[in-house]
């Protein structure tokens, strides 16, 4: 019998990389899950992209950053649902490194959370 635990989440705002406003929202403690590549793969199917799609649940962009967009506009709210959408997102410009730098956030945020845990 497996535990029901509680989302555990976490807003990063993406400041340090210099886009400041951008807010990811990350999970701290996904579903324990394999990766298991398909076997004919589409150019999502990486592990990569699965590990994004497991730790980024959204990326909130100011309309400032966005293009065609007026200052007062609502912000764009991207909920990375899967691997497709993470890949989809970066492949639209502009985005690879700011999910990139959000793995590496996630990775920050987990030990902090983990070495708090363990004062506790």
């Amino acid at each position: 019998m497996g535990l029901r635990l509680p989302r555990l989440t976490r807003e990063v705002d993406c400041e340090p990389l210099g886009y400041p406003g951008i807010v990811l929202t990350l999970w701290l403690n996904p579903d324990d899950q394999d990766w298991k590549p398909p076997e004919k793969p589409e150019p999502w199917d990486r592990f990569a992209w699965w590990h994004m799609a497991r730790v980024i649940e959204r990326i909130v962009v100011p309309a400032k950053y966005v293009d065609g967009s007026e200052p007062d506009d609502e912000p764009t709210v991207y909920e990375i649902v899967d691997r497709q959408t993470a890949w989809e997102l970066a492949d639209s410009g502009g985005y690879s490194d700011i999910l990139i730098w959000a793995v590496n956030a996630y990775n920050q945020c987990r030990n902090e959370w983990l070495a708090s845990a363990v004062k506790n």
